[in-house]
């Protein structure tokens, strides 16, 4: 249970995360958003965290999408999922030819 996670640890980001995607779930954007912010305050130096966050925001704000998913390329320059994710919210931005690029 992801409740218990965070109660037994305060800073594990990772479950921070998984409570934002449980919410995301649910359609409850606002609170969703809160854990996710609080997963990438919790673990800053882990690209998970701000994967999770662009993918939830990227239709809403792909501008914050595309500089989370720019993080994680810098973790992983091969994470083909940031790719094709920042590639979506660059087409949200009508910047089809970045997007192809991607």
């Amino acid at each position: 249970d992801v409740e218990k996670l965070i109660a037994g640890d305060p800073g594990c980001g990772i479950a921070y995360t998984m409570k934002g995607r449980l919410l995301a779930r649910q359609q409850k954007f606002e609170e969703a958003l809160h854990f996710f912010n609080l997963g990438v305050m919790k673990y800053p130096n882990s690209p998970w965290p701000f994967l999770y966050r662009g993918l939830f925001v990227r239709q809403r704000y792909p501008y914050d999408a595309i500089q989370d998913f720019r993080f994680v390329l810098g973790c992983d320059p091969k994470s083909i999922p940031a790719y094709l994710a920042r590639a979506d919210a660059l087409f949200v931005l009508h910047e089809q030819d970045s997007a192809i690029q991607d």
